[in-house]
């Protein structure tokens, strides 16, 4: 791993970075990363039926916007898998906290 020197009032100061903690930062990121894909997915899956009733209907396609499925229990249930993800987005962050800190503790030695 590569050093990184800056130059302070009394000195230079070089870093030299642990890989196993910056190995955990990139997997936690990469958590983090499949989950807001999880979530825009599910958005997506929700609202593209409900917003190509709205473009055929100005494109003069159709009468009307067909009702023919409710989209509110889905709301619903993604709502949930919000949350939840977001929960777990919170804990990430927090583990990723304590990781780094411990890191920059080993650093600063």
């Amino acid at each position: 791993m590569s050093s990184m020197p800056f130059e302070t009032d009394i000195g230079t100061i070089t870093m030299v970075p642990d890989t196993s903690a910056l190995n955990w930062m990139t997997l936690f990121k990469m958590v983090s990363a499949i989950f807001i894909l999880i979530q825009g997915r599910g958005a997506y899956k929700i609202f593209s039926p409900i917003l190509k009733g709205y473009r055929d209907v100005e494109s003069g396609a159709a009468q009307g916007i067909p009702m023919n499925a409710r989209q509110v229990p889905k709301m619903k249930q993604h709502v949930q898998l919000v949350k939840k993800l977001t929960c777990c987005h919170v804990l990430i962050f927090f583990i990723s906290i304590i990781i780094c800190r411990g890191f920059m503790l080993d650093m600063a030695d």
